[in-house]
C-alpha cells in the first residue's frame, strides 16, 4: 500500500540541478498484478532518485499497467509500492505523481488557463513564467503575450511537441515528484521527440518513461528495462 501521510518539503527553483523534492527511492515489494490469464506482473525492484527510467516492451506486456500501479489508479493484488524520502521516512506519492499522456487534453482557451487549469490565482506570475521558460514555450508563443495565446480547439494552434511540453509544464508548475511518461513521443517527429527527451532529462524530477521509440545508447537513462513475461529485465 502507499502511505497516506505527506512529509515532503518541495523546493521551488526549477533551475536547480538537485532534485526538487526529497524523494529518495521507489521500491516495489513483491508486487503482483494479473494483466491477463497468461501474464502476471511480478515486481521486486528499487529505483533510487533522481532516476530517469526507460521501460520498453511489446504491446500488451503491461507497461501502462505498471504506470497505473505507481500512480495509484489500480492497486496490486499482492505486495506494496514504497516511497521513501532522504531521511528514510515514508512518503505519499499518489497525488504528487504526474501522468504525461500521449494525447493530452487541451482546452479552447489561453495558454495561461491551459497551464493552470483555470486556477491561475493559485500560482505567482513569476513561477508561471519560469515554468513556461523551462519548457521553452514562453518565447515561442510570444514572450510577454504568451499567457494570452489562444491554444485553439484540442490545441490546434499548437504543434504536437508544444502540446507535450505544455503537459510537462502542468506537472512542473505543481511541483510533482515523479513524472510518468506514457508514449509521449510516439506521434512526434525526430526533432520534437529530441526536444521532449532533452526536457525530461534536464528536469530535476524523477522520470519513468514507457516508449516504443527510444535510443538504447542514450546514457542519460539511469535504468533501462524490458518488461517481458511480467518481469522487468535490465537491458543495455
Amino acid at each position: 500500500m502507499f502511505i497516506f501521510e505527506n512529509r515532503v518539503s518541495v523546493a521551488s527553483d526549477l533551475h536547480k540541478t538537485t532534485p526538487v523534492n526529497d524523494l529518495q527511492s521507489l521500491k516495489f515489494n513483491n508486487v503482483t498484478y494479473e494483466i491477463n490469464d497468461k501474464i502476471t506482473l511480478t515486481l521486486n525492484k528499487t529505483l533510487v532518485a533522481p532516476f530517469k527510467v526507460l521501460i520498453c516492451g511489446e504491446s500488451g506486456s503491461g507497461k501502462t499497467t505498471l504506470l497505473r500501479l505507481i500512480k495509484g489508479d489500480i492497486l496490486p493484488a499482492n505486495g506494496d509500492i514504497e516511497a521513501k524520502d532522504i531521511y528514510g521516512k515514508d512518503m505519499i506519492i499518489f497525488q504528487d505523481v504526474a501522468y504525461i499522456f500521449q494525447t493530452p487534453y487541451i482546452f479552447d482557451t489561453t495558454l495561461l488557463d491551459n497551464l493552470t487549469l483555470f486556477q491561475s490565482k493559485e500560482f505567482t506570475q513569476e513561477k508561471i513564467i519560469r515554468v513556461l521558460k523551462k519548457v521553452s514555450l514562453y518565447d515561442e508563443l510570444g514572450g510577454k503575450n504568451s499567457l494570452k495565446y489562444m491554444c485553439g480547439t484540442m490545441g490546434k494552434n499548437l504543434s504536437g511537441g508544444q502540446i507535450q511540453r505544455l503537459e510537462i509544464a502542468r506537472a512542473l508548475l505543481r511541483d510533482k515528484k515523479v513524472l510518468l511518461v506514457d508514449e509521449a513521443t510516439a506521434n512526434l517527429d525526430k526533432n520534437n521527440s529530441k526536444k521532449i527527451r532533452d526536457l525530461l532529462f534536464n528536469t530535476p524530477v524523477p522520470v519513468i518513461e514507457v516508449a516504443h521509440h527510444y535510443n538504447l545508447n542514450d546514457k542519460r537513462y539511469t535504468d533501462k528495462f524490458e518488461l517481458k513475461n511480467g518481469k522487468l529485465i535490465p537491458i543495455g
